[in-house]
This record gives C-alpha cells, structure tokens and sequence, in this order.
C-alpha cells in the first residue's frame, strides 16, 4: 500500500529553544478519526528528510495521545507529519519549553532529532513471553558516552497477550513498574525517561504470556 504524508508546520513559543515536548516543550498530541494505521512523526520543522522515528501511533477511528519532546526549528517551529494514508486531525499542547544552549554540567537535558534506536521486526524478532531485549544508547547516534539516561517513546506492536512493558538500565534488578500497558492485537507508544547501565544500555522486558514487538526511539539524554 503506497504512503502518503502531509507535514504540519506550527509556531511553537521561544522560537530557538526546544519547544513542544521533547527539546522545546511538553505536548499530548491526539489524533482524532484516523482513516489508516500508521504514525504521528514530529521533527525539527527545517528537516527535509522525514525520520522513520513514532510518536503516535494509531488505528483507523481511534484517538490516541501521547507525551513528545521535540526540537524547534530555527524559525520557531515544529513539523508534524502524517505518515498515513488517509486523513487526521492534529491537536497538539503544549506544556513547558528548554531553552537553547549546550549540554555541559551533571543532569542537564539535550534534545536529539528522533532516532530509532530499536525495532525489533527488523533486528532480532518477536520478544518472548516473559523475555527482555537491550539496546546500546551510550557513545552512539549522537548520544555521548557520559549520558546517564535517555528520552525514549517506547512502542509495542503486534502483542499476542496482555501485558506491560517495563524499561530499566542493564545490569539493574527489573523493576515492579509498567511503562506501556497493552492487550492482544494492540499498538501502544508511551515517552518514558530511562537510566543507562554502566555498559550504556536500556533493557526492556515484555511481562506478557504472549510475545510482543518493541520499537524504541530516543529523543534526548541527561549527563551524567
């Protein structure tokens, strides 16, 4: 089936910082009557070349938000981009900005073009039932060596059971906590923020009965 996409440019505030929740600001952005499954994409507005990175991901008829973090644009914008073959209504809201500069000091924030960093259709297969899968973050991708968490929207497709994702650094003992909840048959995104393992990898691990395939796409880091 051939792809269509139509690209968004709005004014975000602070024209020069990271606006619109990932570099510049916080936003929930909902699709509204989606005609085809596929994916919101926001992006610096100056790119030409659109990311295969998801925000939002959505099925015909449903309304689906979710929390980004994006860089602005020289000009003071951020691109949003239907990836679908059909028609969506766009809302985004915006709710808090960085403001420009370079990332130096412990704990400081940089944001990152979106990057896939995993997908698991493409690289290594389903999940198991009750398995986990990893992903180098440290020292690759613009990501520095000296980054002690990521900004990554996790996405589970293809889920066979219900379940829930959980994200922890490598090396770290799996925490009780859900980062995407999901059942059968579902595709669920969700932003979460991710400490690294001394070996700068993020383990995800599918609690579910049923495998699950997990996309991972990182949007900025911290310093350590």
């Amino acid at each position: 089936m051939g792809r269509s996409e139509e690209a968004i440019n709005a004014a975000a505030p602070q024209p020069g910082s990271f606006a619109e929740r990932l570099t510049a600001s916080s936003a929930a952005a909902a699709k509204e009557d989606p005609s085809a499954v596929e994916r919101l994409r926001r992006q610096r507005a100056e790119q030409a070349k659109a990311e295969e990175a998801s925000n939002v991901n959505y099925a015909t008829g449903q309304t689906a938000p979710n929390l980004v973090v994006v860089p602005v644009g020289a000009e003071g914008k951020v691109t949003i981009s239907n990836t679908s073959s059909g028609t969506a209504q766009v809302i985004a809201d915006v709710s808090g900005y960085f403001l420009p500069g370079t990332a130096v000091d412990p704990g400081t924030f940089a944001g990152l073009t979106p990057t896939r960093f995993l997908d698991t259709r493409a690289w290594s297969g389903p999940v198991a039932a009750g398995g986990s899968v990893s992903f180098q973050v440290a020292g690759v991708n613009g990501v520095p060596a000296n980054a002690s968490a990521v900004v990554v929207n996790l996405t589970v497709t293809e889920t066979k059971s219900y379940g829930f994702l959980t994200a922890f650094a490598s090396g770290a003992v799996r925490p009780n906590a859900s980062i995407v909840n999901y059942v059968a048959g579902q595709t669920v995104p969700n932003l979460a923020v991710v400490p690294l393992g001394v070996d700068g990898k993020v383990r995800i691990a599918n609690t579910s009965s049923g495998t699950a395939q997990i996309i991972a796409d990182v949007s900025g880091y911290i310093l350590r």
